[in-house]
């Protein structure tokens, strides 16, 4: 099993309140969630990715009222995405719900890795590839940049997984991929 240690949370500044949420996410959402953003990408890319101040996850929609009982968020509209936002002790917490039909299939194939004495499923470096073309920020281009490096990564199923639901950035990929070839080289 994977191992995420507690220095992977330093940036986040309150590291055992950002535990607390995750462990808190990890047992009463339980199959129904998966890490996604920053905190992700650096579990796949390591500390050359600085942490933005909150924690992403993509939750199944048949769990968003426990989201609400459990943190007192506000909804949002983001992209033709819900997202439910809040601040939680001082740790900012975002809630996308997986409204997609491939975003369910992100959750179910996340992979489990071992914090403290608890797990948290994270999405695989294909689908945050996935979901950070759908966005493409400045941000996003470098996570994605970082995650093409990543050996555990399977560029054929990511190619396919593109191609399938997000065709419109085929080319865009290819030229991600390119890139980081020119720069191994």
């Amino acid at each position: 099993m994977k191992e995420i240690t507690r220095s992977t949370f330093e940036d986040f500044g309150n590291t055992d309140k950002v535990l607390e949420i995750l462990e808190l996410v990890s047992k009463e959402l339980a199959g129904n969630y998966v890490v996604i953003g920053g905190l992700a990408v650096r579990t796949y890319a390591g500390k050359v990715r600085k942490l933005t101040p909150d924690l992403d996850f993509l939750v199944k929609p048949e769990v968003e009222e426990k989201v609400f009982s459990l943190f007192r968020l506000s909804r949002n509209t983001l992209c033709g995405s819900v997202w439910l936002v809040g601040n939680v002790d001082g740790v900012e917490v975002d809630f996308q719900v997986a409204t997609k039909k491939f975003e369910n299939g992100i959750i179910e194939s996340a992979e489990t890795f071992c914090v403290d004495d608890f797990f948290i499923k994270v999405a695989k470096p294909e689908h945050l590839i996935l979901m950070k073309l759908g966005v493409l920020r400045e941000k996003d281009e470098m996570d994605i940049a970082l995650l093409l490096k990543r050996k555990e990564l399977d560029l054929g199923k990511l190619l396919g997984l593109v191609k399938t639901h997000l065709p419109s950035e085929i080319d865009t990929l290819k030229q991600f991929v390119l890139m980081n070839k020119l720069v191994k080289e």
